[in-house]
């Protein structure tokens, strides 16, 4: 499928199909420039101690694809947009898809305009909001969730849900909401997001073991989050785990997406010993990667959520931008981005 004028094409409530790719969005600021630290303002969400080749190693996909990843889950603003608990009272216009259900039907079906209008393809939720263990935040009803769920997959969105919640998952609790929201139209369960402070260790691994299997049973991919940039966990005797690249082949056929996080405040790139930046972060994964695609998952949420003022989407896009060059011996970070990210002249990464 060409990119050039190719629809969507499923609709919602009678609106008109959604263009793919969209009219490009604002030009992003220009890239960043080396600097003795981290600037004030809008530059302090993407800056770096050494010069940095912004190229990208790969082309992305002209069309909509589950394997690249275009997504925003905490970033996006939509004007006008009221507060719900869990967004941000200093911003209320700075949109977690997260929080979908706790608008009203009509500003969900304009927060999705605004969000495909963006050339996001990828939708983020969070089962533990749904359930309502969440403090301070309301829950919903399973067929509310699915509901959701079914309403983004009729758009042609690839719907994502953090599937755990808080203690150790069991199969008999967790496998009927996988079954229901795969026929909704689940695209990606993701196991947990931040699995490694969600979840009690050495138990993730049994975790892992068994709800991989389910997942690609409901016909859907599977994705892990983490916390910074940990991307592995061990050792493990029981399943002959020892270094982060004996975890990354034993996942080898069980994952197909890892999601990592960063430290919002880091450079993009720093030379000195023991301090590589973003960059060196995500070339240690890249290195142990057995195959799993890497998604550059949450770069700039944090900082926005603090300071939406001092840090604006457009920034956050721009580090996104910067975060996709990365590489490492021929592995980069082909599976896309979930924190927001566009081209240099605004137009879809």
């Amino acid at each position: 499928m060409s990119s050039a004028g190719s629809l969507l094409a499923l609709r919602s409530g009678g609106r008109p199909p959604i263009a793919w790719p969209p009219p490009p969005r604002e030009a992003l600021p220009p890239f960043p420039s080396p600097t003795a630290g981290q600037p004030s303002g809008p530059q302090a969400s993407c800056w770096t101690f050494d010069p940095v080749d912004y190229g990208l190693p790969f082309t992305p996909p002209d069309h909509p694809t589950v394997d690249f990843h275009r997504g925003n889950f905490s970033g996006h603003r939509v004007p006008g947009l009221p507060y719900v608990p869990g967004c941000t009272e200093n911003d209320p216009s700075l949109l977690y898809t997260w929080f979908l259900y706790e608008y009203s039907r009509e500003w969900q079906e304009r927060i999705l305009d605004s969000y495909q209008s963006c050339g996001y393809t990828h939708i983020s939720f969070h089962r533990a909001d749904w359930m309502g263990v969440v403090d301070g935040v309301p829950g919903c009803s399973r067929e509310t969730a699915l509901d959701l769920v079914r309403r983004c997959r009729d758009r042609g969105l690839y719907v994502v849900v953090n599937l755990a919640i808080d203690g150790q998952p069991t199969p008999e609790e967790l496998t009927p909401w996988i079954a229901d929201l795969a026929g909704a139209g689940m695209a990606i369960g993701c196991l947990a997001w931040q699995i490694n402070q969600l979840l009690a260790w050495p138990d993730i691994f049994d975790y892992i073991d068994w709800v991989c299997p389910a997942i690609a049973a409901a016909g859907c991919k599977r994705a892990i989050h983490w916390s910074l940039d940990a991307c592995a966990v061990w050792p493990s005797a029981k399943f002959n785990v020892w270094s982060r690249r004996d975890f990354q082949q034993w996942t080898a056929d069980k994952i197909e997406y890892v999601y990592q996080q960063f430290n919002t405040e880091m450079p993009l790139l720093d030379m000195r010993p023991h301090a590589g930046g973003l960059i060196g972060e995500q070339q240690d994964v890249l290195k142990t990667l057995a195959g799993q695609k890497l998604v550059v998952a949450e770069d700039d949420a944090q900082a926005e959520f603090d300071d939406p003022a001092g840090r604006p989407e457009l920034y956050g896009d721009l580090k996104g931008r910067c975060l996709m060059a990365t590489s490492y011996d021929g592995h980069w970070c082909e599976g896309g981005y979930l924190n927001g990210a566009r081209q240099p002249d605004g137009s879809v990464l």
